[in-house]
């Protein structure tokens, strides 16, 4: 989907997972940042990470104080976070890998169309992840690449945003 100065792409993931853990810091978070190569990101933060042994770039944003969504470009990071955290009772990773929906944004107009469906709050500036309502509904946008906004949401809504989306840049459009 396209409008002058806006471009929406479909965005797939090989894996999705929420990393849960009791408390921020600690062994859990260390164990996983010894696979990414780097600390989790703190409360609204968004990161990529190039992971060891992997031509894949992986993504991490910090929901919540004890949550991290990883993003995972490749299927081998996925399951070098799930051999880091088996077995373990300080936390644990959570498959959401057919449960999250999920866009980029790109182009010079991309505010404009973050602003149409929900609100300013919504736009995170480069490193930052925001939670808010757009097209009525709860997303999460990132930015971890200059120039594009990375739209999560539950899959059950894919078609009421993407109608949004649709509808949003035929007045952009106009």
């Amino acid at each position: 989907m396209s409008a002058q100065g806006i471009s929406v792409q479909s965005l797939t993931f090989a894996r999705v997972a929420s990393l849960r853990y009791f408390q921020s810091g600690g062994s859990f978070s260390d164990a996983v940042a010894g696979v990414i190569g780097g600390p989790l990101p703190t409360p609204g933060q968004a990161r990529g990470y190039a992971v060891a042994a992997s031509a894949e770039h992986l993504v991490l944003t910090c929901c919540r104080p004890t949550e991290t969504l990883a993003l995972c470009a490749g299927r081998d990071q996925f399951d070098a976070l799930a051999r880091v955290v088996a077995g373990r009772n300080d936390g644990c990773l959570v498959d959401l890998s057919s449960g999250l929906w999920s866009v980029v944004v790109r182009g010079e107009r991309r505010a404009d169309l973050i602003v149409r469906l929900g609100s300013p709050d919504s736009i995170p500036a480069v490193g930052e992840a925001r939670v808010g309502r757009l097209a009525e509904v709860a997303v999460t946008s990132l930015c971890v690449t200059a120039g594009e906004i990375v739209l999560l949401a539950e899959r059950v809504y894919s078609d009421h945003i993407s109608g949004w989306i649709r509808e949003t840049l035929r007045d952009l459009e106009r």
